[in-house]
């Protein structure tokens, strides 16, 4: 194995700064733990032995686990499986980017699979959602009452304290719960391991064979009613099976990367990109976000809507809904056809008018506009738009 390489620039990387230290240094380790194309076998006994050798009685599985998490959720490494071989194996996305590639004969299999890929996705808690996590809960375990640290720096907690608190899916993600605000609270190691299943290598295993299926959660069952959805291959930019550089589409490439490039910040869900732009949302807003994905909206339509809040000084949940419920009443479904009927009112009225100009009018004079005087887009219009620009 050639030593390798450490660029200085790994001390400004944006994705590890969104990581424990622990799970920084755990980075540092996996560097010279990957074989000459970036890949490694990722059976969390073999890993503990290889890079805790002599730490074996600090350094826990679970910590191992949640490190693992960190880095795929931020992007720095990511998971496959190899057909026929019962394996899971890791990999750096960018290793060419930064590593001497030597011509050597391949000690791992190329991808064929990334399914098991969503097992870690699905279970990253972002590090300023940790923040907020124990913010809300005052520092306190929601189990049992005592303070998980004598620190009052929550944000040194998080990033030190690997191991001395825990983060916990009040519905279990193989149950179909989500990283989300509502479904996570603060525990002390102690409360949470006399309810956390034992997590084994196996379960991730048959997570692979499974197509990364888990059972779904009515909301009659849960209090987290939120439907997960597939992050597989969350970087589809490449196909994941031929090699983007190799002209024979064999995939022997050594700088093959079968997820894409990997982003600096964590791939987004609708959940967390309205936790990182609104205020918590109560259970009662995650009931209504749940009603329209069941009516049909899409996360990018309401990503656009946050958007749009946004760009109107309104980050709430109420001024949201409102442009979801618009929409919805108008059959807008997607951000394209939410653009398109932006158009032809700008076609209709101007750029210069949001409403209707005799709204707009009527309210210099004084007099509030009824609801029904508002612009509502013309179907028909919104759908000539909408396939000039292909959308349809």
């Amino acid at each position: 194995m050639p030593n390798r390489l450490i660029k200085e620039s790994i001390n400004e990387s944006r994705g590890l700064t969104c990581c424990t230290f622990f799970a920084q240094d755990l980075y540092k380790r996996l560097i010279t733990y990957a074989d000459d194309y970036g890949r490694f076998n990722a059976d969390p006994q073999i890993m503990l032995a290889r890079l805790y050798p002599r730490e074996l009685s600090v350094v826990s599985f679970d910590d191992l686990m949640d490190a693992l998490i960190e880095l795929t959720g931020v992007g720095k490494i990511q998971f496959y499986t190899s057909a026929p071989r019962n394996d899971v194996y890791g990999c750096f996305p960018n290793w060419a980017e930064h590593q001497r590639i030597r011509d050597s004969k391949k000690k791992l299999p190329d991808p064929t699979d990334t399914a098991v890929n969503d097992w870690y996705l699905r279970r990253f808690i972002p590090i300023n959602m940790r923040v907020q996590i124990i913010e809300r809960a005052g520092g306190k375990c929601q189990m049992c009452g005592k303070h998980v640290s004598a620190c009052d720096d929550i944000k040194r907690i998080v990033k030190l304290g690997t191991g001395m608190y825990h983060i916990d899916h009040i519905v279990p993600c193989n149950q179909g719960g989500r990283a989300t605000l509502e479904n996570l609270r603060l525990t002390c190691p102690r409360c949470n391991q006399t309810r956390k299943k034992q997590l084994t290598f196996d379960e991730i295993l048959q997570f692979a064979k499974n197509g990364g299926e888990t059972p779904q959660v009515s909301a009659s069952s849960s209090p987290n009613p939120i439907r997960i959805q597939s992050v597989s291959n969350p970087y589809p930019n490449s196909n994941p099976y031929p090699n983007p550089n190799s002209s024979s589409g064999s995939g022997d490439a050594p700088d093959w990367n079968p997820f894409g490039a990997a982003p600096e910040t964590p791939p987004d869900t609708v959940e967390s990109y309205l936790s990182a732009n609104l205020p918590p949302l109560t259970r009662g807003n995650i009931e209504e976000l749940t009603a329209f994905e069941d009516a049909g909206m899409q996360p990018d339509a309401i990503r656009y809507a946050v958007d749009q809040a946004a760009a109107q000084g309104k980050r709430t949940w109420a001024y949201v809904k409102g442009i979801l419920r618009r929409w919805e009443q108008a059959g807008i479904f997607t951000a394209g056809a939410a653009k398109a009927a932006e158009d032809a009112r700008k076609e209709q009225y101007g750029t210069d008018h949001r409403q209707n100009p005799a709204d707009t009018a009527r309210r210099h004079e004084g007099a509030a506009g009824s609801a029904g005087d508002r612009y509502k887009p013309d179907p028909a219009e919104v759908e000539r738009i909408a396939r000039e620009r292909g959308i349809l």
